[in-house]
C-alpha cells in the first residue's frame, strides 16, 4: 500500500493565493518552513472576468461539484496521487470546488465560507487569480467551455440558492425559487426540490427530485423535506414517479447511467424510509422499476449513492453505494442480475458525507493503480485522508491512502485529459487547496 501524507514536512509545491472581493491577488510562498516554496508574483496578470451571457455553448462540456452532467462519479483516465501536489492557501475555508481544463491551464472555481468564489488558473509558471466576487455559499459553482476558455455559469436571480445548473442541448438550466424549472421547453407540473441537482442522461433525459414532502424527518441532507416523486423529462414530456409507497427519495439528486450494459441509461435513486432505511432503486428511462438493492434494514439509516463504473474484477460495471457513511461508512459495490442489486464486495470505514450538508459528491469512481479498470477513491472516516480502494475476485482491498493537511470540507472535483491523465481539486479545514495532476 502506498501512503503519503500532505503536510508542511513533506516536500510540496506550495502557493499562497490571496483571495478577496473585487481583486484577486498573488503572493508567494511563506516563509520559515521546510516546505518548498515557488514565488509567484502574478498581480499584474489578473483580469476581471465580465459577466458574460451563455447563449451559444456549442456542445462544449460542464464541470460541476459531481463532476459528469449525469451525476455519475465515474472518471476517466489515471489520477497519480502519489506525485507532488500544488497546495494553495486561501484566506478563508473552501466548500465547493469546480475544474475544467482551457486553453491555457486547468481553470479552478472555488466557494469559500465566506461567500465568495473565487477563478484561478494553474499554469506552469504558478497560479493566476481570474476574479472574485460574492457567491451564496450554499450553492455549487459550475464551469463551461466556452471557445476554448473556461467561463462560470451565473445564476439568474430567481434560482434556488440550494441547486445548481447542468445543460441540456447546450443551454443552461436551472430549479428556481417558485419550484419550477427554467430553460425547458417542456413544462414541469410537479413542484421540485429546492436543494435538488439536475441529472442529464446520455440521450438529453432530464431527471429531477420532485414533490418536496416533510414525511420523513431524517434531515441528513440539510434540512427535512425529501422528494416525494422524481420528474423524467425528454422530447416526449414529463413523466412524474412517485417514491414506493411508504417511502420518500432521500437524496440531492438522481444519477443516470447504463447498469445493464444494454446501450441505454437506467435512472439510479435512494429511497427511504422509517423502518427499513435506505436501499438503491434503479428505473427504466420511462419510469418502471429496473432493480431495487436490499435496504439498510434499521429505519433513519441513509446511503450515499456513489457512481456506476466498470470496476469489478473483469470489467463488470458496478454500482458502488456508501452505506451510512457517518457511522462506520460501508462502500459496498453492486451488480445487477436478474432483476436485483447483488451485493459483490463491502469495505470499511469511509465516509463521503457530513450530516446536515448537501454536499455528497465527495467520492469519486477513477483509476488509480494505471492498470485502465477504475478504483474508488473516498476519505476515511475522519475525513483526513483520501484512500483508494480496488475490487479484487475476493473483494475489495486498499491500494493507496493519502493524507490531508486537515478535514476535507470540499467535494472532490476530478478532470480528464485526452492523453488519458486526470487532475484532483479538493479543499480541506486549513483553508487549503490541494490540486493533483495540473498540465
Amino acid at each position: 500500500m502506498r501512503d503519503a501524507t500532505c503536510d508542511q514536512n513533506e516536500p510540496m509545491r506550495r502557493w499562497s493565493v490571496l483571495l478577496m472581493i473585487v481583486t484577486a491577488c498573488s503572493g508567494a510562498g511563506a516563509g520559515g518552513s521546510t516546505t518548498s516554496e515557488v514565488a509567484n508574483d502574478t498581480s499584474s496578470s489578473i483580469t476581471m472576468s465580465s459577466r458574460i451571457v451563455i447563449d451559444d455553448l456549442g456542445g462544449f462540456p460542464a464541470a460541476s461539484s459531481s463532476g459528469h452532467p449525469s451525476g455519475n462519479r465515474y472518471v476517466t483516465g489515471f489520477l497519480d496521487l502519489a506525485a507532488e501536489p500544488i497546495r494553495i492557501e486561501l484566506t478563508s475555508v473552501p466548500l465547493w470546488v469546480a475544474a475544467l481544463d482551457d486553453s491555457e491551464g486547468l481553470v479552478v472555481a472555488v466557494v469559500t465560507d465566506n461567500d465568495q468564489l473565487s477563478m484561478m488558473r494553474i499554469e506552469e509558471q504558478g497560479v493566476v487569480g481570474l476574479s472574485t466576487e460574492a457567491w451564496d455559499n450554499r450553492m455549487p459553482p459550475v464551469l463551461v467551455r466556452k471557445a476554448d476558455e473556461a467561463t462560470l455559469l451565473r445564476p439568474p436571480p430567481n434560482a434556488s440558492p440550494f441547486s445548481a445548473p447542468n445543460l441540456v442541448d447546450s443551454q443552461p438550466v436551472w430549479i428556481l425559487t417558485d419550484g419550477s424549472l427554467s430553460g425547458l421547453d417542456t413544462s414541469i407540473e410537479s413542484p421540485l426540490l429546492a436543494d435538488g441537482r439536475i441529472a442529464v442522461g446520455g440521450n438529453a433525459q432530464v431527471a429531477v427530485l420532485s414533490d418536496p414532502t416533510d414525511r420523513y424527518a431524517h434531515g441528513v441532507l440539510g434540512d427535512e423535506l425529501e422528494a416525494g416523486s422524481v420528474t423524467i423529462v425528454d422530447d416526449g414530456g414529463a413523466v412524474t414517479v412517485p417514491a414506493p409507497e411508504g417511502t420518500v427519495f432521500e437524496a440531492v439528486a438522481p444519477l443516470w447511467a447504463d447498469v445493464d450494459d444494454d446501450g441505454e441509461d437506467e435512472l439510479l435513486v435512494t429511497a427511504s424510509n422509517g423502518s427499513e432505511g435506505a436501499r438503491l432503486i434503479a428505473f427504466e428511462a420511462s419510469g418502471e422499476v429496473a432493480a431495487t438493492s436490499d435496504p439498510v434494514g434499521r429505519g433513519f439509516r441513509w446511503l450515499n449513492q456513489l457512481a456506476v463504473a466498470p470496476t469489478g474484477p473483469n470489467d463488470e460495471t458496478e454500482i458502488i453505494e456508501v452505506r451510512t457513511p457517518h457511522i462506520g461508512g460501508i462502500v459496498r459495490w453492486y451488480r445487477l442480475i436478474d432483476g436485483k442489486l447483488e451485493l459483490q464486495a463491502t469495505a470499511t470505514e469511509y465516509s463521503t458525507h457530513r450530516i446536515g450538508s448537501r454536499n455528497v459528491d465527495q467520492g469519486i469512481a477513477v483509476d488509480l493503480t494505471r492498470d485502465g479498470r477504475p478504483d474508488v477513491l473516498v476519505p476515511n472516516q475522519e475525513q483526513d485522508r483520501l484512500v483508494g480502494l480496488t475490487r479484487t475476485p475476493d473483494g475489495a482491498e486498499q491500494v493507496l491512502s493519502i493524507g490531508l493537511p486537515d478535514r476535507l470540507t470540499t467535494n472532490l472535483a476530478a478532470v480528464s485529459y485526452a492523453d488519458g491523465t486526470t487532475s484532483l481539486v479538493v479543499g480541506t479545514a486549513d483553508a487549503s487547496l490541494l490540486i493533483w495532476g495540473s498540465r
